[in-house]
């Protein structure tokens, strides 16, 4: 078989150079740029998700498009609007590009690789009906309030990691449970063990002053 108007290439998931994957994938010279070749954009389902570029390298256009690749670095982030079989549609401006799948992680994904830390305290624990516990590091107690500036208060410490709230009520920010306690014992960003897992210090309260040692853990009961 021979292709006169197809480039048959051996790509990486974003078309980069020096590449080894998907070498079935059809690149077609076109206008002196490369393009997806159509029946390869065939069958997309409509999706709106937000994904994250796993490695630098290009989107593509189809055939029929006079716009160039545009180049996309590690861990930017898209919005994709429809997806086939290889390949996500992003809408970049008016643009309409493609990636290979395999190189790009959904944000739902992202939420799901947050691995729990486990519980290793085999002693009593802080339930809504009990109120108040003695946990690994001291007395416990709970409170459920909007954390809207407190989350605020840990970006600008530059602590970005996903809010969350577990199965179990615990509010998370990122592994660790968020806990209010006395700064001057325990400064912000201090990891302290919970009857209900590791904690990270976020916030402060009037209890501390009544009781340096006290841990207040947030949750939404």
């Amino acid at each position: 078989m021979v292709l006169s108007s197809c480039l048959l290439m051996s790509v990486s998931p974003v078309f980069a150079e020096n590449s080894n994957v998907d070498s079935d994938i059809i690149i077609e010279q076109h206008g002196g740029m490369d393009h997806i070749t159509n029946n390869l954009l065939d069958d997309f389902s409509e999706l709106k998700e937000v994904g994250f570029v796993k490695e630098n390298g290009s989107l593509l256009t189809d055939f029929n498009s006079e716009k160039k690749a545009s180049s996309v670095n590690k861990d930017d982030k898209l919005s994709i609007i429809g997806e086939n079989n290889r390949f996500y549609k992003v809408q970049m401006g008016s643009d309409t590009l493609y990636i290979v799948k395999d190189n790009i992680v959904l944000e739902k994904e992202k939420t799901d690789e947050i691995k729990e830390i486990p519980i290793l305290w085999t002693g009593p624990k802080l339930t809504k009906s009990k109120g108040v516990n003695q946990g690994p590091s001291g007395k416990e107690t709970y409170y459920n309030l909007p954390m809207g500036g407190v989350i605020k208060t840990m970006r600008r410490m530059g602590n970005n990691d996903k809010y969350w709230v577990r199965e179990d009520g615990c509010k998370m920010l990122g592994d660790y449970i968020m806990i209010a306690a006395n700064l001057k014992v325990r400064p912000r960003g201090s990891l302290v063990e919970t009857s209900l897992g590791t904690g990270i210090v976020c916030d402060t309260g009037g209890f501390a002053k009544r009781n340096p040692k006290q841990i207040d853990i947030a949750v939404n009961w």
